[in-house]
């Protein structure tokens, strides 16, 4: 076995830390940027629908700045029920 080899055995964490450090590398997507393709929605849309500032939400998608907790929490609500968010928003009283 060659010098190199012989000092390296191939164990499953070994594979998964290579995975961990690749992944780590990746740009990450960020949720809004895949978020309103899903919902058919254009940035204009998706802005008026929930009521999310324009200049907000394309800083968001093009990873300029990063949500806030609460900014995730209310994009994990629209991803669990658009449809819901869309009505509690057009409520008269809001």
């Amino acid at each position: 076995m060659p010098p190199l080899l012989s000092s390296f055995t191939f164990t499953p964490s070994n594979a998964l830390n290579r995975e961990c450090e690749q992944l780590r590398g990746a740009r990450r997507v960020p949720r809004t940027k895949t978020l309103r393709p899903a919902l058919a929605l254009t940035q204009e849309e998706c802005a008026v629908r929930y009521r999310i500032p324009l200049g907000t939400l394309r800083d968001w998608e093009q990873g300029r700045c990063d949500p806030d907790q609460p900014a995730r929490a209310y994009l994990a609500v629209i991803a669990h029920d658009p449809e819901g968010v869309k009505r509690a928003l057009t409520d008269k009283h809001l």
